[in-house]
């Protein structure tokens, strides 16, 4: 009995245990997407960006807003008026006589001026605020595109980095061969000097391989405003690299690409030019006038006075500078305009090369991976050999090192043309908006 309740105790410990472990939450691993995320949150250049969009709201706001309110002026005067007149008095000589007095008048002038009200400064101001949000998001595609780009970097280099130190651990399979060589008295002093030169070589490399790697992780800290500690740790924690979207797809056809359109890109290209159009197209001929209606009062308290007096009076005005050289001004218009349209076109036309050119480098550098997939794999089961029979006195020194260099290099071209498909495709993203082809 005694057994059945601590067996009974034993598994209810076990369960309420085991809920409590299931309950807790998993801690997520660090992936790509946010670490993205965190740079975005933490980027400057966004911050501006984003300001900047608050900054025209503010300004359209205060536009739209002003241009139905009218001009509301108030005014009041008060003056003394102290002289003598001569009055005729039917004697013929006339008398003088004083007319003191005072006099207060106030009134009310309310204006509008129609060049806010109809003119293009709304229009200019709504549009400016669309261009400031559309140039917040290609800010943040141009963030992601520098990120990616050098965190690919980053990954290719940890990899060689990789690559180097398993040919190190190759190259310490020649020592037992030579120490070997060495005890049955068929060493070669020559032979071990060339195996000791082409490893303090590739020591070397990896050196310099260590720094390429701190000097790409602190690029990351400088574009993301973050610590060096934490997104080194970052990238030690990662699993995988980040997504390709076009070099991922087995195929497509090379001029789908060219026709791709991406409206935020090409309306970003084409802003200025947007903006100078709208200018010239919406600047009348001759100025808008202001439309003013004014109404005053005067109380005279003179001797000569008729009384109270009401005045009103309607009117247009228009300043005299705003006519003179007006048509020079829209002439001047019509230039800019032309002139950004003509920068519009030529940036469009760069921007098709540069998605003509990177798809091209992908197409070719996928052409090249198999190749250099295959060459690898040769070369690598070639080196093995290599190592055997120099072992076995078969092949000499010289014969080896030789494989072993192109097997390097083979290794490094792998690396690099990897790199170079990883680098278009990051600017393909950028230049398209990752879209699907």
């Amino acid at each position: 009995m005694k057994q059945y309740f601590v067996r009974i105790l034993i598994l209810t410990i076990v369960c309420i245990c085991g809920c409590v472990f299931a309950g807790e939450p998993q801690a997520e691993a660090p992936s790509f997407s946010s670490f993205i995320t965190l740079a975005l949150d933490h980027s400057l250049d966004l911050r501006v960006s984003q300001s900047e969009v608050k900054a025209q709201e503010a300004g359209h706001q205060l536009t739209s807003h002003g241009q139905y309110l009218p001009q509301v002026s108030l005014f009041g005067a008060y003056s003394r008026l102290s002289y003598d007149r001569l009055r005729d008095d039917g004697s013929g000589i006339g008398k003088m006589i004083s007319n003191n007095g005072q006099n207060t008048s106030y009134g009310l002038t309310v204006s509008y001026d129609l060049q806010k009200l109809l003119g293009t400064e709304s229009e200019i101001a709504k549009q400016s605020v669309y261009f400031a949000r559309l140039q917040e998001k290609i800010t943040k595609r141009d963030i992601i595109r520098n990120l990616k780009k050098s965190s690919f970097i980053v990954f290719e280099t940890q990899k060689e980095i990789e690559e180097l130190n398993k040919m190190i651990q190759l190259f310490a399979k020649t020592d037992a061969v030579l120490e070997k060589q060495k005890s049955l008295g068929i060493s070669n002093e020559l032979e071990r000097q060339q195996f000791l030169v082409q490893k303090s070589i590739l020591n070397a490399d990896l050196e310099q391989k260590k720094s390429d790697l701190e000097v790409a992780l602190l690029q990351l800290s400088v574009l993301t405003h973050m610590e060096l500690k934490f997104v080194t740790s970052q990238f030690l924690s990662f699993k995988q690299k980040p997504k390709l979207i076009f070099a991922s797809k087995s195929s497509f056809e090379p001029d789908l690409l060219e026709q791709v359109q991406d409206r935020e890109m090409l309306e970003s290209l084409g802003r200025d030019y947007d903006a100078a159009k709208l200018e010239y197209e919406k600047y009348t001929s001759l100025p808008l006038p202001s439309v003013y209606f004014k109404n005053s009062r005067d109380f005279p308290t003179t001797a000569s006075s008729d009384g109270p007096q009401a005045n009103s009076e309607i009117g247009l005005s228009i300043p005299l500078d705003a006519i003179w050289g007006r048509s020079d001004q829209k002439s001047q218009l019509a230039s800019k305009a032309e002139k950004n349209h003509l920068i519009a076109e030529k940036a469009l036309a760069d921007y098709r090369s540069q998605i003509r050119l990177n798809l091209q480098n992908i197409l070719r550098a996928k052409r090249q991976t198999e190749a250099l997939s295959r060459v690898r794999l040769e070369t690598e089961k070639l080196l093995d050999k290599s190592f055997l029979y120099f072992s076995q006195k078969r092949i000499d020194a010289l014969g080896t090192l030789d494989i072993f260099q192109k097997y390097l290099q083979t290794v490094r071209n792998s690396l690099l043309n990897d790199l170079q498909i990883e680098i278009a495709d990051t600017e393909l993203e950028y230049l398209v908006g990752g879209q699907s082809l």
